[in-house]
């Protein structure tokens, strides 16, 4: 399966969970926890894709996969972080998406977009830049510690430019060829 093949599933996919109330029918609380005293930390992730390889400017993923030049030579990146090394942290050196622990008030999706934002400054929630394509079904953490919330986004603008924190990341990778 090509690049632009897996998009078109993903996008397809992630539609239609959105549109059948998707996320709800994998929540992973629901089925490991019957008691409300059980429940765990919730956390979100971003899941970052950034075409390479298109002509011109992009408004949508429908945009992007109508593209001459992407459908001929394009390919897709996925952002991970690398973790910094620390004694005291569970997830020193992992390799992850960016995110983090929602905080009281915020909804998942703004968790995740407050996260990835804090540790490599990119501003998800920027509509110009990111396209929202939707989550995916909720997983544990390593450990069991929290539920984690995927987010996924295309970046629209290949001009974004990131600003590693290093107190939260050491490194980012993204080619996957």
């Amino acid at each position: 399966m090509d690049d632009r093949e897996f998009l078109l599933r993903l996008n397809n996919q992630l539609n239609e969970w959105n549109e059948n109330g998707g996320h709800s029918k994998f929540h992973i609380e629901r089925v490991l926890w019957s008691s409300p005293n059980q429940k765990r930390k919730r956390a979100s992730v971003s899941v970052v894709l950034r075409p390479v390889g298109h002509s011109g400017t992009v408004t949508s993923v429908a945009e992007l996969l109508e593209n001459e030049g992407f459908k001929q030579n394009g390919s897709l990146q996925l952002l991970f972080i690398v973790r910094p090394v620390r004694n005291s942290d569970v997830y020193s050196g992992h390799t992850a998406f960016p995110g983090g622990k929602q905080e009281e008030g915020e909804t998942l999706k703004e968790a995740a977009e407050r996260e990835t934002f804090e540790e490599v400054g990119l501003q998800l929630s920027d509509e110009n830049l990111y396209q929202y394509m939707g989550r995916l079904p909720d997983h544990l953490s390593i450990g069991g510690l929290m539920i984690v919330a995927p987010f996924v986004y295309l970046q629209l603008d290949t001009a974004c430019t990131m600003k590693l924190n290093p107190d939260e990341v050491r490194a980012v990778r993204s080619n996957l060829n």
